[in-house]
């Protein structure tokens, strides 16, 4: 099954499309770099399951991240702290190039900084009860 190529980096295989215009991108880094342009909502029919990377898993417009939401991690502290952390970035670099990153993050279950990391990251959103204002 052919696999499209990420629109930014032009070197690895695409695993997401941007939720506004549906640009594939391969990595957290590229989607930061494609939002430092503002894009247009895109009025091209969803993609053909034949175009996913990973055909087993699908990925469902109410599962992409809102706008708002991918705001709130960028601008909070905490998150971008975290982020920074070369150790963290291996770790979301394994589970994003995972096969089976559903398993992937389950086996990081009991791992200490990716357990801030998620902790810190639903604070952001206001899913962990508090909400930060970073």
């Amino acid at each position: 099954m052919p696999t499209s190529i990420c629109s930014i980096c032009n070197e690895h295989p695409s695993k997401y499309k941007c939720p506004n215009c549906l640009v594939p991108y391969c990595s957290l880094s590229c989607f930061k770099t494609h939002k430092e342009t503002p894009c247009e909502k895109s009025t091209a029919a969803p993609p053909t399951p034949k175009e996913e990377s990973r055909p087993d898993l699908p990925i469902e417009e109410d599962s992409l991240l809102s706008e708002e939401v991918l705001l709130k991690l960028k601008q909070c502290k905490d998150v971008q702290n975290l982020v920074s952390l070369p150790e963290l970035q291996k770790i979301l670099a394994e589970v994003d190039g995972a096969a089976q990153p559903e398993k992937a993050l389950d086996n990081l279950r009991n791992d200490p900084l990716m357990s801030e990391f998620i902790e810190k990251a639903l604070e952001a959103i206001g899913l962990n009860g508090k909400q930060t204002e970073d």
